[in-house]
């Protein structure tokens, strides 16, 4: 009788020793994964040489070449088919972070391998945003952050050269834009469990400088609106 007790106390103890195994490695997650990237398309605007339509302040500039630009981006998030801008959406970064691009091509990993519920996901929610003055001291010695860690708090610094008949001059194109992009995914992208995608955020600078074949110059005060105007038309995001 000892025998069959000491039995049903022993397969109760393993029972409960391998529920509490199961509990703690629940196994492998039917999640799927999304990694997000950012790269710069066409460095070099040239235009043609047509009479200026549009009543902008500029130069008769041969060309500009983008050497490099940065983009201070508050949080970055997912949203499926069914959500629209006032959604919670899926976090992608909620720290701010800088998109940094030059015009070597090169392609910039924001976010890598983000866990996201399956399903269907066809926006992204892109913030370009100020840092607080409460958090200047905070980034004011990171070299990554410092240049947008300053008392004219800029959001988008954009550095090149300007040739003016064959004679070139460095610019640097500073704004303190704050806009919230909700950017559709071109294509959507449709996710099941285990499965992978990546999302490309290109920037154009052809389409932030340049108009109807006129370069717009960027060291010209009264261009500067139409320039933050043209930078938010110049983000896509693209599955890759």
């Amino acid at each position: 009788m000892k025998k069959i007790i000491l039995k049903i106390i022993c397969s109760s103890f393993l029972l409960f020793l391998f529920i509490g195994c199961s509990d703690n490695n629940p196994g492998p997650s039917n999640d799927a994964s999304v990694s997000f990237f950012a790269e710069l398309t066409s460095p070099n605007i040239k235009p043609l040489l047509i009479k200026n339509s549009y009543q902008i302040e500029k130069s008769f500039i041969d060309s500009i070449q983008i050497s490099k630009l940065r983009i201070l981006v508050s949080e970055l998030k997912l949203f499926s088919d069914k959500d629209d801008s006032t959604s919670s959406g899926k976090m992608i970064k909620a720290e701010p972070f800088v998109i940094s691009l030059d015009s070597t091509g090169q392609i910039v990993e924001i976010s890598s391998n983000t866990s996201v519920n399956v399903g269907v996901f066809e926006k992204i929610k892109f913030e370009i945003h100020r840092l607080s003055t409460s958090d200047l001291s905070k980034y004011a010695n990171d070299l990554i952050f410092e240049p947008f860690a300053t008392q004219d708090r800029f959001s988008i610094i954009i550095d090149g050269k300007v040739y003016v008949q064959g004679n070139q001059s460095h610019f640097s194109y500073k704004s303190n834009l704050t806009t919230n992009l909700l950017l559709k995914i071109e294509p959507g992208i449709i996710l099941t469990a285990n499965t992978s995608a990546k999302i490309s955020i290109q920037i154009n600078p052809t389409a932030i400088f340049k108009t109807n074949n006129d370069i717009i110059d960027p060291r010209e005060v009264k261009n500067f609106s139409f320039i933050d105007n043209a930078i938010k038309l110049s983000i896509k995001a693209i599955k890759k």
